[in-house]
């Protein structure tokens, strides 16, 4: 072989089915510099083998349908844009938060009427996001003795994705039902502040609940010495009852399986 001269080339289907061979210096890495084995033709990712002439591999996905309906198609057949280094995917991974719960009762009395306040709720996180419920309950004695409630859900759902360009995982974040929900006297807020950068995503919940709590009264009395009582009904506000609370900060890290 003279100085500069092609040692091997090679030319290869879209799926990677070897259709020109030529070699002069033994060469075992080959389709998409993985081992490719002379004796079956299938090329090996370290997780998993790949039929080129099929265009599949030849065991089902690591991570199952995590990767696709499709466990045994090679990177959702776009062959021309994506690429799978190791034969595997890019998904999340819960890395910091742990199931949460909070619960709170205040019960305040103010002269001849009485007010009960009381909050609870959860974060249940797993490797794809996490689920928020937060509920609130507020009492009033004097306003015709009811209790009102309202519950307000969030979500929180992260992705992985495998960039074309350099192969590396990273992470996308979103959330649903963010802000807050009112049902007059009581309201409550959940806000999950999500971020990402790179292959990781993070997300800080806290929130808030609120009772306005009100209520009725009559007055009476005479008018100018003369019998008869002028009786008058009003309505008022007696005390906001609001709280905050945490629920703890969540991270992912987006992994190759």
């Amino acid at each position: 072989m003279s100085l500069g001269s092609i040692a091997n080339l090679y030319d290869y289907s879209p799926f990677g089915k070897l259709v020109l061979n030529t070699e002069s210096v033994a060469n075992v890495f080959k389709f998409s510099s993985e081992y490719a084995e002379k004796e079956t033709g299938l090329i090996y990712y370290n997780y998993r083998y790949y039929n080129p002439s099929t265009g599949k591999w030849l065991s089902r996905d690591p991570i199952q349908e995590n990767g696709g309906i499709n466990l045994y198609a090679l990177v959702n057949n776009d062959v021309a844009n994506y690429w799978d280094l190791l034969g595997k995917k890019c998904v999340p991974k819960l890395v910091t938060g742990s199931f949460t719960a909070i619960g709170k009762n205040y019960a305040k009395e103010k002269g001849w009427w009485f007010d009960e306040f009381s909050y609870s709720g959860w974060v249940n996180p797993s490797d794809s996001g996490l689920t928020i419920s937060v509920s609130a309950y507020g009492y009033s004695f004097l306003y015709m003795r009811e209790g009102y409630a309202i519950a307000k859900d969030l979500s929180v759902s992260v992705s992985c994705y495998c960039n074309k360009n350099d192969g590396k995982c990273y992470a996308s974040i979103s959330s649903t039902g963010d802000g807050n929900d009112t049902d007059y006297p009581v309201s409550v807020t959940v806000v999950a502040g999500i971020s990402s950068s790179g292959d990781s995503a993070t997300a800080r919940v806290s929130g808030g609940a609120a009772f306005l709590a009100k209520g009725k009264g009559k007055i009476g009395g005479s008018v100018g010495g003369k019998v008869g009582a002028v009786n008058a009904e009003i309505e008022f506000e007696s005390t906001k009852h609001q709280r905050s609370f945490q629920l703890g900060s969540y991270t992912w890290v987006c992994e190759k399986q």
